[in-house]
């Protein structure tokens, strides 16, 4: 018997996997494959020349880096808008931090249809520059400002310390001073904090708060130097054996570099420092970071002009050194990974 049209659609938008209808098109892909998301914006490269974002964020292959869309030109919503950090909400949403002067806020962003709404608007609380964008095991995101670290709920509400102030502000003790440069944070083990600042030397460091975040000096439970008063910290991951990873940028070549680090937050200790990896003719001003915890690999971001591109690297948590996969960049320079803000792995 012939099927018809309506029948066969009926039929292949209910099987498993297939046909979501998206746009007015059916997507044959699987459910629940993931990608690499990565925006194009205001990034941060530790004092190297970039070339400035364009406001794209792009869809990548995570097994062999080829573009696979384009999800949103932020430059067609707003000409000042620029994208600053990615984090998965849920299989279909990104929530965005968006940098403009004029309306700093944060975004959810349906990747599957380009939609966007408000997840957090507020131009008193989010009064400086945005930097950097963090999902946390224990729910709810945090967000760099140059001066401090807020704190958000998933559901879309602001964190505050016991005594009302930004989850992270104004640091002192051992974490001073830590107050115009704050450019990435993660959370590890007890949901204590970790960030890091950009300062000049010696304010180029990480700190670790008390899962409260920062009310007073003994909130400020340890610090890390950096590991050359020439590199300063640009992103940081938790990665998912432990270890903190952290990448460094430098206008001196070999202050370009990845260290991993152990933490134990029990004891309020960053320790063993390594240089994970540091060849600045792989890895020159990079800018971002992520993880893919399906197989524990870590993709960075370059910002240097002319020299942008992606970088995919295996990691041995025993040794804690990064081994880059293949002899050529993962993703290769093109506009839609110029000055890369943020990347996040999510679902389509």
């Amino acid at each position: 018997m012939r099927l018809s049209l309506i029948t066969f659609f009926l039929l292949i938008t209910a099987a498993p996997g297939c046909g979501k209808l998206q746009n007015g098109f059916i997507n044959m892909s699987q459910s629940g494959e993931r990608f690499l998301y990565v925006a194009s914006g205001t990034c941060y490269a530790g004092g190297v020349v970039g070339t400035a974002g364009t406001g794209l964020i792009s869809r990548y292959s995570l097994e062999d880096g080829k573009l696979e869309s384009e999800v949103i030109n932020y430059g067609t919503v707003s000409p000042s808008d620029m994208p600053v950090g990615l984090a998965r909400y849920d299989a279909d949403r990104l929530l965005v931090g968006i940098e403009n002067a004029n309306g700093r806020r944060l975004d959810l962003l349906n990747v599957r249809t380009g939609a966007i709404e408000p997840f957090y608007v507020n131009a008193t609380v989010l009064a400086t520059q945005l930097r950097a964008l963090t999902s946390l095991p224990s729910g709810g995101y945090l967000v760099a400002r140059s001066t401090m670290i807020e704190k958000f709920s998933s559901f879309k509400t602001r964190v505050l310390t016991p005594n009302n102030l930004a989850f992270v502000n104004a640091p002192a003790g051992a974490c001073a001073t830590s107050t115009t440069a704050m450019v990435g944070a993660t959370e590890v083990s007890g949901g204590k904090v970790l960030y890091i600042h950009a300062g000049v030397s010696p304010n180029n460091k990480i700190g670790m708060t008390s899962a409260s975040g920062y009310s007073s000096a003994a909130d400020c439970l340890t610090t890390q130097a950096a590991p050359a008063t020439t590199a300063l910290p640009t992103s940081i991951i938790t990665h998912s054996s432990g270890k903190v990873l952290v990448s460094y940028g430098s206008t001196t070549g070999p202050s370009n570099s990845i260290h991993a680090y152990d933490v134990d937050a029990n004891a309020n200790t960053i320790s063993g420092a390594t240089a994970s990896y540091a060849n600045s003719s792989v890895v020159l001003g990079p800018s971002a970071m992520v993880e893919n915890t399906t197989d524990q690999s870590v993709y960075v971001a370059n910002a240097a002009a002319g020299a942008e591109s992606i970088e995919k690297f295996t990691f041995d948590s025993s040794s804690k050194t990064l081994t880059r996969v293949g002899g050529s960049p993962f993703i290769s320079t093109s506009l839609n990974i110029r000055c890369v803000s943020g990347m996040a792995v999510s679902e389509w």
